[in-house]
């Protein structure tokens, strides 16, 4: 089983892959005041696809689910201060949770399509909810490598047993990378 504190817990082989859509707030939600853009420096791109987040937003990534089939998850936002912000910058971001340890790192590939709703994140919680898969990202029925295994007949396979680290990846997103999330496989 996951936990919800983060600490290690035993489970199946797994890699998390996640996307998700968020609740939008309507702008007579927004007050007086429009909300603030997606970022204090959109210029200034970041590890995995992020950009650097508002001082005032926080977040935590709470994993649960069982061994074999699909996880879920929830991205936790914080929004500590008195505006809204708009994560959108000319596109609504795609976001990601992906595992991976020494010799996994993958990385999601987002679809180039371009969905202009906003994104907002309202001052207090926003709970974004994920779906977890537990397989490989991607697979060959050619020359596999370590991160590219064989495919088998419905596609990637589990990942093998093991320590695995989650990361926050996106395109275009304007949030803190959340702390890990440590997932263990059965020994």
């Amino acid at each position: 089983m996951w936990n919800r504190t983060g600490r290690v817990v035993a489970v199946g082989a797994a890699a998390v892959v996640v996307l998700a859509a968020a609740s939008l707030v309507p702008s007579a939600a927004w007050g007086a005041e429009p909300p603030l853009p997606a970022s204090p420096h959109p210029a200034r791109q970041l590890p995995n696809g992020l950009l650097p987040a508002w001082p005032q937003l926080a977040d935590h990534l709470v994993v649960d689910g069982t061994a074999g089939g699909p996880l879920h998850g929830t991205l936790v936002v914080v929004n500590r201060g008195d505006r809204p912000i708009d994560l959108t910058t000319r596109c609504r971001p795609k976001y990601g949770v992906v595992l991976g340890n020494a010799t996994y790192s993958p990385h999601v590939v987002f679809p180039a399509t371009c969905d202009t709703r906003p994104l907002v994140i309202p001052p207090g919680t926003t709970r974004l909810e994920v779906r977890i898969s537990t397989t490989y990202l991607m697979c060959t029925r050619s020359a596999p490598t370590p991160s590219m295994p064989p495919c088998n007949g419905s596609g990637p396979p589990p990942l093998p047993a093991g320590r695995y680290r989650t990361v926050l990846q996106g395109s275009g997103l304007a949030l803190p990378q959340p702390r890990s999330v440590v997932v263990s496989g059965p020994r």
